[in-house]
């Protein structure tokens, strides 16, 4: 019940069934899309079905069908940002946030480099994060100044240096 709740939160939930752990992993991994999962050796398919009814009224049956997605040249960006929070056993939280990320500017890839530019766009950053990021590393004297900066602006403090290093690759 709690699995179905947590669903409604979801902008784009799509609810599956298998018959293995390995046939749940695949699935989780390719994140529903079928042109993935068909070329995994050993996958035996996921049943998309409808959330089984709550005792409480339910929305509309759930339909299961992969996003409309482009895999070459230029791939857009997901809505949704996936974060995970990791201790030393694994992942602990799932947490997921809307996302407005659209590419940044030519002026900033030519700063940022290919190294941060990758990472940058693989966190799901915003442009306006992209460009703030950017502005303060031209401004910014010491690996200490750029990321203590960034740390009051809300970004972890090892986040930051991080970025610093990959500044200067």
């Amino acid at each position: 019940e709690s699995v179905i709740s947590a669903l409604r939160g979801f902008l784009f939930p799509c609810w599956g069934e298998t018959s293995t752990f390995w046939d749940a992993l695949v699935f989780m991994i390719a994140k529903g899309i079928d042109d993935l999962l068909s070329e995994v050796q050993g996958y035996k398919g996921v049943l998309c079905t409808t959330p089984p009814p709550l005792p409480a009224p339910t929305p509309a049956p759930l339909l299961c069908s992969g996003p409309n997605m482009v895999w070459a040249g230029d791939v857009k960006p997901s809505p949704i940002i996936y974060s995970y929070v990791c201790n030393l056993r694994g992942v602990i939280e799932s947490q997921f946030y809307q996302s407005d990320c659209i590419p940044p500017p030519k002026p900033a890839t030519e700063v940022l480099g290919v190294h941060t530019l990758k990472y940058l766009q693989a966190h799901g950053y915003i442009q306006s994060a992209i460009m703030s990021i950017v502005e303060l590393y031209l401004t910014s004297h010491t690996e200490q100044d750029f990321a203590l900066v960034l740390a009051w602006l809300g970004l972890p403090l090892a986040e930051g240096f991080f970025l610093w290093y990959l500044f200067n690759l």
